[in-house]
């Protein structure tokens, strides 16, 4: 990324560096003394907190940026892409920095082969009021282009993101629960608290659930890359949000989306909020501002609501998903646990502090100030869904990764890492200490495991299996898929073997290439200088 949102003095270490210098040993909570803090320091100064705004002179730099990828000795395409996708995103909308930036994005895109993307991005420079004077470059590129796109129009290979798969659920869907199958029961116990069990043996490989986020965020690295609301990967095309320099988008209609359900509240602030968070306060932010849009942006209506809102009575399990309303399902959303009475004292302050200071952000900047910095009930229940949301996001978020063309090294799978540091992780995170069966049972790591009778079970190749699937090889995983789950379930008994947990591995390895949305990306380095 050409500029990333650089990494300076965050929330965190400015929380541990008052942690550290108020100490707890003075009869003043801490609470207290992070609110005088926040109150009557220039906290705004230490975090380098500042208005958003959009500078021609940082899009001019950062077009400059991309020159210097796109130059023929450097051929470093992708990466000129995103420094002109943020020189676009910095640029004033009508200015020549704009309208050039795009007009240099047509360039990548025909040297890339993309030569519709080309015609468009060529629109768009003219739309920005490309330079007269420039105008003969972008004729010559406009004639060039569409005479290559009427040879190549029907030689151009698949869109690999467009092929994507849509799983099914394995068995028959609960009736008023479509995404999840009927075999699946909710329970709850004072020792586990909610949880989700089977009333019937499954097979390695059965899918059960197929459920949609509650809200989406973008991380930040993706910005130049991915849609902001639908995270189609749009690197050739994207246009900017008009108000902040961080959120891009696929369209105008996703701009509009995002604008009428979290963008409205987020874009004064959300450069500031990944400069000094990580994505956890991000996501909170989001789930925040997502709720709110779910009662159509009425503050009271939402606080007359939760108010009278029985959370013990909130069942996913028993609601009607076929007619349930964006507030029904904010209902089990807000519900989700928080882990509150397990953390310790340091760990609940540093959200009371995220808390504080997101707060007076989105009264400094946004419309919630016109609502909340008034009105002392507002302001309490936009503090209490931050506080809520900083500490659900942790323990009930999931990462959604693009296909991987190297598969990760390291996962958390019990032979791969050692259970003092699965443990730690799940501690850290989860708060609460694993007692799976790998966890009690100590079971070794991947090196140290015992082997399978292969004269009784037979054998897989594994090297042979992993060589077509490292290369994203579509074809072949829709062939091995089945195959590998018979495998998995014939040997699944004599677990854990090496050969079943290299078999998991695979197995998984084929169902991203088949169902995870994909990264187009990869396949134009080809044209690149080594």
């Amino acid at each position: 990324m050409c500029d990333s949102l650089e990494e300076k003095f965050g929330a965190w270490e400015l929380f541990e560096e008052i942690w550290q210098k108020e100490g707890m040993d003075d009869g003043v909570s801490v609470s207290d003394k992070l609110d005088v803090f926040i109150k009557d320091s220039p906290f705004h100064d230490r975090l380098n907190l500042r208005v958003d705004g959009k500078d021609n002179a940082k899009a001019r730099s950062l077009r400059a940026k991309g020159n210097e990828m796109f130059h023929p000795k450097v051929k470093r395409y992708i990466e000129a892409l995103k420094c002109y996708n943020e020189s676009i995103a910095f640029s004033q909308k009508g200015s020549e920095e704009r309208a050039i930036a795009y007009a240099n994005r047509s360039m990548v895109c025909y040297e890339l082969h993309r030569y519709e993307e080309c015609l468009e991005n060529i629109r768009l420079a003219r739309d920005s009021n490309y330079p007269e004077r420039l105008a003969n470059k972008l004729i010559k590129r406009e004639e060039d282009a569409r005479k290559a796109l009427s040879v190549a129009k029907n030689q151009r290979k698949d869109d690999t993101a467009a092929n994507v798969m849509v799983p099914k659920l394995s068995y028959r869907a609960r009736e008023t629960l479509p995404q999840v199958a009927e075999c699946l029961e909710l329970c709850e116990s004072e020792k586990f608290g909610r949880y989700v069990v089977t009333n019937r043996k499954l097979n390695a490989g059965d899918v059960v659930i197929i459920e949609q986020p509650f809200c989406v965020l973008l991380r930040d690295v993706y910005r130049c890359i991915r849609c902001d609301f639908c995270q189609k990967e749009s690197i050739f095309t994207l246009v900017p949000c008009e108000s902040c320099t961080v959120a891009m988008y696929c369209s105008n209609e996703c701009m509009s989306k995002a604008f009428q359900q979290y963008h409205r509240y987020e874009c004064p602030i959300i450069r500031d909020m990944w400069r000094i968070f990580t994505k956890i306060p991000v996501l909170s932010l989001r789930v925040v501002t997502t709720a709110i849009a779910s009662f159509d942006h009425n503050l009271q209506a939402m606080s007359n609501h939760l108010r009278a809102l029985n959370e013990k009575k909130i069942n996913a399990f028993t609601m009607d998903w076929t007619q349930a309303s964006p507030r029904d399902i904010y209902n089990t959303v807000h519900v989700l646990e928080t882990n509150a009475n397990v953390r310790g004292q340091k760990n609940r302050m540093v959200r009371v502090f995220f808390t504080t200071i997101i707060h007076k952000l989105l009264i400094e900047r946004t419309d919630l100030g016109k609502v909340c910095g008034n009105d002392f009930e507002m302001a309490e229940l936009l503090d209490g869904l931050l506080l809520r949301h900083l500490q659900t996001s942790p323990v009930n978020m999931h990462s959604l990764h693009c296909m991987e063309y190297q598969p990760a090294q390291e996962r958390m799978h019990h032979s791969l890492m050692p259970r003092k540091e699965r443990q730690q992780a799940l501690e850290n995170q989860y708060r609460f200490h694993c007692r799976c069966e790998a966890c009690v049972n100590d079971y070794p790591l991947y090196l140290d495991l015992p082997s399978i009778d292969c004269s009784q079970h037979g054998a897989i190749d594994e090297q042979a299996i992993h060589a077509d699937l490292v290369i994203h090889n579509a074809q072949k995983a829709a062939e091995l898929m089945p195959k590998l789950r018979r495998y998995l379930n014939d040997i699944g008994q004599q677990y854990p073997r090496k050969e079943t947990c290299s078999c998991q591995e695979l197995f998984l390895r084929s169902f991203q290439i088949l169902y995870n949305p994909t990264s187009e990306i990869v396949q134009y380095w080809k044209y690149c200088s080594p």
